[in-house]
């Protein structure tokens, strides 16, 4: 009886999720236009302001240039005195300058020293860069470099377990 319910539910999702998608509704707030091959939502009502609340612009771009790697779902990010830019994400460290152009890789993809599996964790402290990994074991491992990039030594921090106690 209970699959009975259960499959009740979803084809009943599943039909309203349906008719909600397959028909426009009257009351949408834009309308779709295509220009140029390029789908656009335009607002179809009459702006609230007569002036805009805010002026978007660019002030930085990271890395514009072909050569530069992308950020791949960056963790973190840090900036140094001089305004550099060092981000992680789930394959290594990239630096680049205060106007956002790419300057290098930091650290190789591995196990070994100056190498990085998943860098989470970055912080400069006395113009040494750390780089923190976190693993599902729970040890914590930091590569430190110079802000050039040369790796200087690897470090552990200490894995405190915990015990879980019953009220």
């Amino acid at each position: 009886m209970k699959n009975y319910y259960f499959i009740l539910h979803i084809l009943l999702y599943l039909s309203v999720l349906n008719i909600s998608c397959s028909r426009e509704s009257s009351h949408s707030f834009s309308k779709k236009v295509r220009n140029d091959g390029v789908e656009i939502c335009v607002n179809k009502k009459t702006p609230l302001y007569d002036t805009p609340i805010y002026d978007i612009r660019e002030t930085l771009s990271l890395g514009g240039e072909s050569h530069v790697p992308k950020l791949y779902q960056s963790y973190n990010f840090f900036v140094d005195n001089d305004g550099c830019l060092y981000f992680t994400d789930e394959k290594r460290v990239k630096k680049f300058d205060s106007e956002g152009n790419f300057l290098f890789l930091i650290g190789d993809r591995g196990d070994g020293p100056g190498e990085i599996k998943n860098p989470r964790l970055i912080t400069i402290i006395d113009n040494i860069l750390f780089v923190g990994e976190s693993s599902w074991r729970g040890n914590r491992k930091y590569e430190l470099f110079k802000l050039d990039g040369k790796f200087i030594r690897r470090m552990y921090a200490p894995t405190i377990k915990m015990k879980l106690i019953n009220g």
